[in-house]
């Protein structure tokens, strides 16, 4: 989902900078819209792992924050 779509639904989750590997893909896992990147509708799996990788790496630019 987009993020504007994420909005008008509230399916958005917020922590606290910096973020953890771990706290990365819960925050995914928690979301509404979690079964699309999880293979709903027999749709490919996402890599869960490169996805909270990404969703950390603006973090992890600022002195390696949230190790």
């Amino acid at each position: 989902m987009g993020s504007a779509a994420s909005t008008r639904k509230k399916d958005t989750v917020l922590r606290c900078a910096p973020v953890s590997h771990e706290t990365a893909l819960d925050m995914i896992r928690s979301i509404k819209a979690f079964p699309i990147p999880d293979g709903a509708r027999g749709q490919p799996k996402v890599d869960l792992d490169a996805l909270a990788k990404c969703h950390r790496s603006p973090f992890a630019l600022h002195g390696g924050a949230g190790r």
